[in-house]
């Protein structure tokens, strides 16, 4: 919107384009969350959500909303930049 700061951001301000979206939770959280302390999870949720904001941020997305574990992540350019940040994920969960 080529504003300075969001609060120059005005109602009814908006900008179209064509993006790609990417969603992305932890599959069973609720089960794995059982089995973990409160601290734990606290620990597990968040290195979680840095490694997986680093994937899409270095793939030129950034993030729209949290919801609960859920990220909605919004690319601009080629679809294969959310493609690429999907596969950039799934190799930090395995590291």
């Amino acid at each position: 919107m080529q504003k300075e700061s969001i609060v120059d951001v005005d109602l009814g301000d908006n900008v179209q384009q064509e993006m790609s979206v990417l969603f992305s939770d932890i599959r069973d959280l609720t089960t794995l969350s059982e089995s973990m302390t409160p601290e734990d999870n606290f620990k597990f949720i968040n290195a979680y959500m840095l490694n997986v904001e680093q994937a899409i941020v270095e793939n030129q997305g950034f993030i729209d909303k949290y919801i609960g574990d859920e990220i909605m992540a919004l690319f601009t350019g080629e679809a294969d930049n959310a493609v690429k940040a999907g596969i950039a994920m799934l190799h930090r969960l395995r590291e």
